[in-house]
């Protein structure tokens, strides 16, 4: 916890002294401003500071609301907040704007999706966001098996167990 307490100190520091003008207007774009906020949300989430990550983020210029790194951490923060209907909704935006390369976020967002709708008892988006999740993630595989005990589906339950004890 303090390395992240110590960084997220030093982003406060240049973001105060960035908003108050102490350097040059070209040295800090809004751009670099808004990945200094970013960072610094990053940190108050490493330290389970949730509803402080989401006062961070508001102070993003309006066109970096929807970057997919602040749109990732929103919906992360507001998981752990137990918002759900907040949560699945930034986790939709986030996918909405994905590079496809980054396939682990990508991954992970459906695998969250898919817990989320799980825990909602809403099984055939949980089972879509689940099956969009890497192939490779026994997780999503246990709640593919869930969802099938809950539908009383044992026939489609014997492939998941075999997967997921490989």
């Amino acid at each position: 916890r303090s390395q992240f307490d110590l960084a997220k100190n030093l982003f406060q520091d240049l973001l105060s002294a960035i908003t108050k003008g102490h350097f040059p207007q070209e040295l800090y774009t809004p751009k670099r401003k808004d990945a200094l906020i970013i960072k610094l949300a990053n940190c108050y989430y490493q330290i389970n500071e949730d509803q402080t990550v989401l006062k961070v983020l508001e102070q993003l210029s309006e066109g970096s609301q929807d970057h997919p790194d602040a749109l990732f951490l929103k919906a992360l923060a507001y998981q752990r907040l137990k918002q759900m209907t907040e949560a699945s909704k930034a986790f939709l935006s986030f996918l909405n704007i994905a590079d496809s390369e980054n396939k682990a976020r990508i991954s992970d967002a459906h695998l969250n999706l898919g817990t989320i709708y799980f825990h909602t008892q809403d099984f055939e988006l949980a089972q879509k966001h689940l099956k969009l999740a890497s192939s490779d993630t026994s997780i999503a595989k246990l709640f593919l098996a869930k969802i099938q005990l809950e539908k009383n589906n044992y026939k489609a339950l014997k492939p998941l167990i075999k997967e997921v004890k490989k």
